[in-house]
């Protein structure tokens, strides 16, 4: 976890939009990959969060984390554009789905 999280935090340093839409994409293609090549998404393995501690938990779970906890950081960021003034934006995952076929 500790390495997952300098790579993280040196990834997105200094990008511009474009450079984080391809890390976004190049995630996304990565993502798939791993999830494409499990058998058993209730396999249970032991996550190590530095902050929390060791816990075990199953795949399917790790995956329900990573989608709410994206929802929680979409939502933040519509609520930091009202504050500034901007309208916010949309946070449906539909308008991500149906975006690839414009």
């Amino acid at each position: 976890m500790p390495e997952a999280l300098e790579i993280d935090k040196q990834s997105g340093e200094g990008k511009d939009i474009e450079e984080m839409d391809r890390l976004f994409y190049d995630l996304s293609q990565k993502y798939k990959e791993v999830l494409n090549k499990q058998d058993d998404f209730e396999k249970i393995v032991v996550l190590d969060i530095p902050w929390d501690g060791k816990r075990e938990t199953s795949l399917s779970e790790m995956v329900m984390h990573i989608v709410t906890h994206a929802t929680y950081h979409r939502g933040n960021i519509t609520s930091m554009l009202r504050q500034m003034g901007y309208p916010s934006v949309t946070t449906d995952l539909t308008r991500y789905w149906y975006s690839e076929q414009n």
